[in-house]
């Protein structure tokens, strides 16, 4: 009896184990005259904040281990060993506890003061809810926080209901595995991994069907509970989902429909809202999407083929290639070495000068065979080893190895092998003229004989 209203109670309403006002307060509020929430005046605290500590922890074990560390990190206070996730869900709860006990032993004012340093965003009014939720996401974090606004685990009585608000809810479960064949594994897992661990169905990675069986016995209990909850317990759990909104649905389907989603994911839920297919139409689109997969995996390849092909080369390219091509198979005589009269690529060019003293010992070449100073200089008139320079005159030296002479500087191509020997002093190089290797001029008409 609460201000000349009397409220009956049926069984249901003390269902609930895992709050503590129960949803007593949900049913008395139907009867509240006055139109105000009666469990709101008896209590303004939402019903997750009033959740036992085996549900928190249970709530918090689907985060993972390098949220929970973070979230604990940021508690005064708190020990962050050992790293294990049983001893971080147990400290996270116990201090959301003692600071829920602390809340509750101070009045509405003491709470409202100690709120008046909480933000809140631009567009949201300093209503007690969203302070509450604000300060929690200010404690925890906004992982923590909405995991602790989670509804509360049901407990199901009823397994049937007269009228399904749900229309699918009274479907064959193989109706409704149907509806889920052409949903991706990917946002299955996704779905499957986003319940709470203690009693999600299995992810069977070599059975599809097994996995949809178990999705759909989770959801069917869970819309069967919610159809059951009614309609006050339906605006709870679906503001702890939607913190910041009074834009509530009106309709009890669409507030089942929103929190279905929150839950299972919007994809999951829409293909159970979709009319089953009959074994012909599923075997239709099955061929359809593999006719699909053969056009797209088609397309990619004709792409691809069209981006590695070669392109045509420009004009302007071909000409510098064949340019580069006909000037690198030009044959160029090597440089002539002075020394051993061989052609040979590593020749240098040596500088003589009157006034520079040079590195290379040239005097180990000059001219001292008789028998070539008498037959083929003298009697053949022969100035073979004159060059017009006093540098180089006597030395036994190819002219063609010769490059410029005149009175003060000389010029002269020398291979790297005899001129590492004529660096040295009173040294002749193996294949040097003066190493009794000359045998004179041949003949311009015998030049090509072989």
């Amino acid at each position: 009896m609460h201000g000349g209203a009397s409220v009956s109670l049926s069984l249901a309403a003390f269902e609930s184990t895992h709050y503590s006002h129960c949803q007593i307060s949900h049913e008395l509020s139907t009867g509240y005259s006055q139109g105000e929430c009666f469990s709101r005046s008896l209590d303004c605290y939402p019903p997750w904040f009033h959740a036992c500590p085996e549900v928190i922890r249970s709530h918090l074990d689907r985060l993972s281990l390098s949220t929970l560390y973070q979230c604990v990190s940021i508690i005064p206070g708190a020990s962050l060993c050992p790293r294990l996730k049983s001893f971080f869900c147990d400290t996270i709860a116990n201090n959301f506890i003692q600071m829920r006990a602390s809340i509750l032993a101070k009045s509405l004012p003491e709470v409202l003061e100690e709120f008046a340093s909480v933000e809140l965003q631009a567009w949201c009014d300093r209503h007690f809810l969203w302070l509450l939720c604000s300060f929690v996401e200010d404690m925890y974090g906004s992982d923590v926080a909405a995991v602790l606004r989670r509804p509360l685990p049901a407990v199901y009585t009823y397994h049937s209901v007269p009228d399904p608000l749900v229309p699918w809810s009274s479907l064959p479960t193989e109706d409704l595995v149907s509806c889920l064949r052409h949903v991706t594994l990917g946002a299955l897992s996704d779905s499957l991994r986003g319940l709470p661990f203690s009693n999600r169905p299995a992810i069977h990675t070599h059975s599809r069907s097994k996995t949809l069986n178990g999705l759909i016995s989770h959801i069917c209990a869970c819309v069967l509970y919610l159809q059951l909850a009614g309609f006050p317990v339906l605006c709870d759990v679906w503001l702890t989902y939607s913190t910041y909104t009074w834009l509530l649905p009106s309709d009890a389907l669409d507030l089942i429909t929103h929190i279905l989603e929150f839950e299972y994911g919007s994809t999951v839920v829409q293909a159970l809202f979709c009319e089953p297919m009959s074994l012909s139409q599923r075997c239709k689109v099955a061929r359809c999407e593999e006719k699909q997969l053969q056009v797209s995996t088609s397309a990619a390849l004709v792409i691809e083929h069209r981006n590695q092909w070669p392109s045509l080369v420009p004009r302007q390219t071909v000409l510098e290639c064949q340019a580069v091509y006909c000037k690198g198979s030009l044959w160029v005589e090597p440089p002539i070495c002075t020394v051993c009269a061989q052609c040979q690529d590593d020749c240098q060019t040596f500088c003589l000068s009157k006034d520079v003293a040079s590195d290379l010992h040239l005097e180990s070449l000059r001219l001292t065979d008789l028998f070539i100073i008498q037959k083929c200089i003298l009697q053949g008139l022969s100035t073979w080893f004159t060059f017009g320079s006093l540098l180089i005159d006597g030395l036994m030296l190819e002219k063609a190895g010769v490059k410029s002479v005149n009175t003060h500087m000389v010029s002269l191509n020398v291979c790297g092998s005899c001129c590492s020997v004529l660096r040295k002093p009173n040294k002749v190089p193996h294949l040097a003229l003066r190493n009794h290797l000359f045998r004179g001029n041949l003949p311009v008409q015998f030049h090509d004989l072989t």
